[in-house]
């Protein structure tokens, strides 16, 4: 029973949620939960808690999904068609593989003392808290490329999907630095 809660809650998250220009939520006044793809136009992701905003590419527009936690750690996971890239991996709030986080100075400190971080490249300032751009250790895009070159017993269609995927991701990330470069902050 619990079970068949849960999945009509998630369900009906998802179901609930339409593309926008422009995407403002105050994280401590909501769940957390995955975000809506941000639609054509604009792909502007803004924070009003954490004081910041972002511009995603448009080739990024149904490609992505983010996930706020409570304490102001902001994760930009890939979200493609493969059932890998779909999936809700360990401890991350959204569906999808791990591209970036955005994180304060204090959580940045401590992921990284866990090891569980690196990359880490100071963003800005925003209502007097430095962030930071991280990637998690853990290679995500590595889930894609095992699949490809060693799993044996996935459908054809499932295996197109993940190439197609495995490609998007490697340009999702070559882009990046668009992304860090478009950090600003926001009264």
């Amino acid at each position: 029973m619990n079970r068949i809660l849960s999945i009509i809650f998630i369900a009906t998250l998802l179901l609930s949620f339409s593309g926008c220009n422009m995407i403002e939520k105050d994280i401590y006044e909501k769940p957390i939960y995955p975000k809506a793809d941000m639609c054509e136009g604009k792909n502007i992701y803004k924070n009003k808690s954490l004081g910041f905003q972002l511009t995603f590419p448009d080739e990024w527009s149904g490609w992505f999904k983010i996930a706020e936690s409570p304490d102001g750690i902001v994760g930009v996971n890939f979200y493609g068609k493969s059932n890998a890239s779909t999936t809700i991996y360990g401890q991350v709030t959204a569906p999808g593989l791990p591209l970036f986080m955005i994180m304060n100075k204090k959580h940045m400190m401590e992921e990284k003392q866990e090891g569980i971080i690196d990359n880490i490249i100071k963003m800005g300032v925003a209502n007097n808290e430095e962030y930071y751009f991280a990637t998690r250790t853990d290679a995500s895009i590595g889930v894609l490329f095992d699949i490809i070159n060693t799993v044996s017993n996935i459908d054809n269609t499932q295996l197109e999907f993940v190439k197609e995927d495995y490609h998007k991701m490697r340009q999702m990330k070559n882009e990046i630095n668009t992304v860090l470069e478009s950090f600003k902050t926001i009264e």
